[in-house]
């Protein structure tokens, strides 16, 4: 049955006298939502995101059932595998421009052997515990199944350790979506600035205590705090779902 034969069917004569106002050239002007066919997909559900809700759902499932875990720690051995590795790209003309002359194969060589050293190393870790290749693997693992996880870049004496934070401990310590005084906004824990750009994550600990962690450095500019995510719900939803 198709959509004319449905209104046809819907509307009553009367009603349909009342409605021949919409009509121009034979064509019914009505609200469609998706629906062809009445009670086929059912009520329209405009889902409202419960992150933590969630994220312990999704958890709850890799722990209690097996395929779950067979299924995730084969995806993440087939997209993580031994790790990442640096192939080092740089683009001559441009540093070049800039007054720049290097020898771009021993830089090449030099660049990714140092990477390779580091990422193996577990110096690479804040905790000093574990390699970065490990780091990613744990990442991964808590994107997908937890949603998102926060990766925080510290250089400690010098050097970059990688330190990773469990979605669950981002959360705003104040009403989500108020306004702060720089002019931020604040939701499920990420301070936005107006154009809709990270400026700082908050994390919560067992104590109820926040630490205010800044997306960029404040001397060079660059990225020393983002979020991996999962999968994304909709433009309007900041963070990421199992």
């Amino acid at each position: 049955m198709g959509l004319i034969d449905n209104i046809k069917r819907v509307f009553t004569p009367r009603e349909r006298t009342v409605h021949s106002s919409m009509r121009l050239n034979n064509t019914f002007s009505v609200d469609f939502d998706g629906e062809k066919n009445l009670g086929e997909i059912g009520n329209i559900i405009a889902y409202n995101i419960d992150y933590n809700g969630l994220r312990l759902r999704s958890w709850q499932s890799y722990l209690e059932s097996e395929i779950t875990q067979t299924v995730m720690n084969k995806f993440r051995l087939w997209v993580i595998a031994n790790g990442l590795k640096l192939q080092s790209q740089p683009i001559k003309q441009v540093l070049e421009s800039e007054g720049i002359k290097l020898d771009s194969e021993k830089f090449n060589e030099v660049t990714e052997m140092r990477w390779a050293v580091w990422a193996k190393s577990k110096q690479s870790s804040y905790n000093s515990m574990e390699s970065l290749n490990d780091l990613a693997k744990d990442a991964f693992m808590n994107s997908k199944v937890g949603g998102d996880a926060l990766v925080v870049l510290r250089v400690i004496k010098g050097k970059v350790k990688v330190q990773l934070i469990d979605g669950y401990h981002l959360c705003s310590p104040s009403f989500d979506g108020s306004i702060l005084a720089n002019g931020n906004c604040i939701k499920n824990g990420i301070e936005m600035s107006p154009t809709g750009e990270h400026i700082a994550y908050h994390i919560k600990d067992k104590n109820y205590n926040f630490e205010r962690i800044e997306a960029k450095s404040k001397s060079t500019g660059l990225v020393m705090a983002f979020l991996v995510k999962g999968l994304k719900y909709r433009l309007d939803n900041n963070r990421g779902i199992p």
